[in-house]
């Protein structure tokens, strides 16, 4: 979902996920906060881009505004599986602030 704060603003209430091929490698572009509901849906767009057999997978995050602890280890568990593939996963644009954790 997208709505419209401003004349230039957009604000991601959801989660969205959409993945392509961009200069010879596999590109997922990630939308508004992904936490524990968005988990499926960034596995879905994940897998297709590393059908695409390409080595190096990007991960996009320019359009994220939120990610949770459990996104992360799923950022991270996608890379390591990458890894022992001989591929890359590569982060565009992290954001500054990844969620917050207790402790």
């Amino acid at each position: 979902m997208l709505d419209h704060d401003g004349p230039h603003q957009r604000t991601f209430r959801t989660f969205d996920a959409r993945s392509d091929e961009m200069h010879g490698v596999s590109r997922v572009r990630l939308f508004g906060e992904l936490d524990t509901a968005g988990l499926s849906l960034l596995d879905v767009e994940l897998g297709r881009a590393a059908q695409q057999g390409r080595r190096i997978v990007v991960l996009d995050l320019a359009e994220l505004t939120f990610i949770d602890p459990a996104g992360l280890r799923a950022i991270v568990s996608v890379s390591d599986h990458l890894e022992k593939e001989g591929r890359v996963l590569c982060l565009l644009s992290p954001p500054m602030q990844c969620g917050e954790t207790s402790g």
